[in-house]
């Protein structure tokens, strides 16, 4: 096995240089993901406890992206797509890879529904069923921008874009209601950011990839989706930033005259009733109260005090001005 250091987000600081911004009101956070364009690098977690049908509404009426979870019955699913197409929104939707969803998507083409966006999102994207998956979106013609993770390493990542995934989701187990790490020993946690940059580096040289990749769990602070960008990722998902808020999905409970929220992984038992989701955890987290817009807001503020800092008023200048300094090593 080759021998690498690793690191992680909380072990980069970011440089500042010359810069003549006068206010971060200049600075464009802007993405392009396919044919569509949207205000901020950050992607709320596909996840229960952090986005809802009215969530992402609100999201793609105000020109953000958003995934929508995949814990939910294909009628609803299905009357999702439809609603937000009828009001001429920008569509995205999260699909398993079980014998259902082919079927959900089959009904999708006949009723003419499929949408802008699909992730693939399972735990192990690395695997035949993801390939499969991949093959049969293909040769149906399926239309959608397609992200498919998740994945930790570059033979995964060529793996799914080789399959015909045009965004790739990076990382196993950094996400902070994820137990994949304490009950597997797989995956990237505590070394999240240096997976990045060891998979975006390389580009995939031949030019023959579309490619767009999202680094995927260990976002703990706003600062740290600069971090994840100076190492070559296009865009994050976001789970615990984006919860807390009065319209999170997690109850608010009040314990010791302190307002937490609660917040759970995907693949938790403690939410599901499903003793056979044995990778996530549910947790309380504090309340930090207005709406989600207000996040989005707030975590576009910070990317743009980030490129002020640099002297840069876009991503991709930034990308190509960063510099930083790795101050410790795992």
């Amino acid at each position: 096995m080759m021998m690498m250091n690793y690191f992680d987000y909380d072990d980069v600081n970011l440089i500042p240089k010359y810069s003549d911004i006068e206010s971060r009101s200049e600075c464009d956070t802007s993405i392009k993901i396919g044919k569509y364009e949207f205000k901020i690098p950050h992607i709320p977690a596909n996840m229960e406890s952090v986005i809802t049908p009215d969530i992402c509404k609100e999201l793609a009426t105000n020109g953000y992206f958003y995934i929508m979870h995949r814990f939910i019955d294909f009628e609803s699913l299905t009357e999702f797509i439809s609603d937000l197409k009828k009001e001429d929104l920008i569509t995205s939707i999260s699909i398993g890879v079980k014998k259902e969803w082919y079927d959900f998507i089959d009904n999708l083409i006949k009723s003419d529904l499929i949408p802008d966006y699909i992730t693939i999102d399972i735990a192990h994207g690395h695997s035949k069923m993801m390939g499969d998956m991949l093959k049969y979106l293909k040769d149906n013609n399926v239309s959608s921008f397609i992200i498919a993770g998740n994945v930790s390493t570059v033979k995964g990542t060529e793996f799914l874009l080789e399959n015909g995934a045009h965004g790739v989701k990076i990382g196993i187990g950094p996400g902070n209601a994820c137990t994949t790490s304490h009950n597997t020993k797989m995956g990237t946690r505590g070394i999240q950011a240096s997976v990045i940059r060891n998979i975006c580096n390389g580009r995939y040289h031949t030019g023959r990839y579309c490619n767009f990749f999202i680094a995927d769990g260990g976002i703990i602070n706003p600062g740290d989706t600069a971090v994840a960008l100076s190492m070559g990722a296009d865009a994050t998902m976001c789970g615990k930033l984006f919860t807390g808020t009065d319209d999170s999905p997690g109850n608010i409970v009040e314990i010791d005259n302190q307002k937490l929220v609660e917040y759970w992984g995907s693949a938790s038992s403690h939410q599901t009733g499903k003793k056979d989701r044995i990778e996530g955890t549910k947790k309380l987290i504090p309340y930090i109260g207005g709406n989600f817009m207000d996040r989005c807001v707030f975590l576009k503020q910070c990317l743009q005090s980030s490129f002020s800092y640099t002297g840069v008023r876009n991503i991709k200048d930034f990308k190509e001005e960063v510099e930083y300094i790795i101050i410790k090593y795992n």
